[in-house]
């Protein structure tokens, strides 16, 4: 997708600050945890006649995208008023670049969506504008309504830029039938859970035999730079590792826990 122009459609963007988009959207469209940034697919909102227009960033693909295409239809159908050119651009640092560049240019969308570590990065050099609390409250959006940790997260130098939009764990899912052919299921029907490495393998073999020639019985995304860092971080703090003493003045990085780690992977 090109960059968004300047002469895209809209009357040099002046008459679109935040301040009037919340109010017209009634607080809806609130920053994520992925928080929120901005633009999409569906109905083009630069050609259209409606009062307020919004452009909106995200990179939801897969169930994710469906479900948001459906909520942005939603909201187009309750607001007519509203006109919103959503985009869907590239997952990962593709779209992070590409957001920044925009940001810099002056020619960022009016929303986006973005993981809430990032927020750190692009706040201080005034590529996010922070939200306006009152505001926010006014159309119902409150910090009581949310994850208090996640809401911190969204807080930089005392103003908030981001609000959670949403959070999830790394979970690992496990065919029933497969597992009970290779005699894995507890009483209950269930898999019990592993006490051990040398124990998680020892399933994983079992439930190879059960499958057909290419088939895989668990992947890890151990070489994807995009997600290799999720799974060190989760396995490397179950063992103990820590990063920092206690007043933070010195690394403590535990070689021989990180070693471990990533000789799980590498299995």
């Amino acid at each position: 997708m090109g960059r968004p122009d300047l002469n895209d459609g809209y009357p040099n963007r002046g008459d679109l600050n935040r301040r009037n988009v919340l109010a017209a959207l009634g607080g809806l469209t609130v920053a994520g945890s992925l928080g929120f940034a901005a633009l999409g697919t569906g109905a083009d909102a630069l050609a259209s006649s409606a009062r307020t227009r919004v452009r909106y960033w995200n990179l939801f693909q897969g169930g994710d995208g469906t479900n948001q295409v459906a909520m942005v239809d939603a909201f187009r159908k309750e607001h007519p008023d509203i006109a919103v050119k959503d985009s869907t651009l590239t997952w990962g640092g593709p779209y992070y670049t590409k957001l920044a560049m925009a940001a810099a240019g002056n020619r960022a969308p009016d929303l986006a969506v973005m993981h809430q570590g990032r927020v750190p990065g692009f706040a201080p050099g005034r590529l996010l504008d922070p939200w306006d609390i009152d505001l926010l409250a006014k159309y119902g959006v409150r910090e009581t309504d949310f994850n208090p940790v996640l809401w911190k997260r969204g807080v930089v130098g005392g103003k908030l830029y981001a609000l959670p939009l949403d959070i999830h764990v790394q979970l690992c899912f496990y065919r029933k039938d497969v597992c009970k052919k290779a005699g894995l299921l507890d009483a209950d029907g269930r898999l019990p859970a592993a006490g051990s490495t040398d124990e998680w393998f020892g399933i994983l073999k079992a439930a190879k035999k059960q499958l057909k020639n290419g088939q895989q019985t668990l992947g890890l995304h151990a070489s994807d730079q995009n997600f290799a860092w999720w799974f060190f971080v989760a396995f490397y703090q179950q063992l103990g590792g820590g990063y920092f003493n206690d007043d933070q003045t010195d690394v403590t990085f535990d070689t021989d826990k990180a070693t471990e780690v990533l000789e799980f992977f590498r299995k």
